[in-house]
């Protein structure tokens, strides 16, 4: 393991790097073609443009590939943290009431990664622990669950 994350200011730094997810999803104009562009009111058909015309899916190399990306990178490192802090409220290193509003900022953030799955793609593979060695290969094949009880 790592001898980072044994203080709350420490644990806010890879809370706040988890932040930097949300402006590559929806930062470009791909974000925009894809909810902007395709409704009854515009729609933009150029040649490069999948998203534009409805054909929204991640295996595209669109937008949609890009939030699928970026969402599933953010339940990681959010995962990830909220192991970091367990670890650090175990070891000592800091007490539980200080990592109630840690633990909280990360719930929405993680909450808005599978918001932005679930209202892209329906139903996704959903989960709330640390990858490790271990249990990637677990992780990587696990189910959809439902976007309701995701959401």
């Amino acid at each position: 393991m790592t001898d980072y994350y044994k203080t709350p200011q420490e644990c806010l730094s890879g809370i706040n790097a988890c932040y930097n997810l949300i402006r590559s999803q929806l930062g470009g104009n791909g974000f925009w073609l894809a909810t902007e562009c395709t409704t009854d009111l515009m729609i933009l058909n150029q040649s490069m443009q999948y998203n534009a015309t409805l054909d929204i899916s991640p295996t595209k190399p669109a937008i949609a590939s890009t939030i699928w990306q970026y969402s599933y990178m953010g339940v990681s490192r959010t995962n990830y943290m909220f192991a970091a802090i367990d670890r650090a409220v175990a070891d000592g290193c800091f007490s539980e009431e200080e990592a109630l509003p840690l633990r909280g900022e990360l719930t929405v953030l993680r909450s808005f990664f599978y918001y932005m799955l679930t209202c892209t793609f329906g139903d996704v593979p959903f989960y709330t622990e640390e990858v490790t060695q271990q249990n990637r290969k677990a992780i990587a094949s696990l189910p959809r669950m439902s976007a309701d009880a995701t959401r």
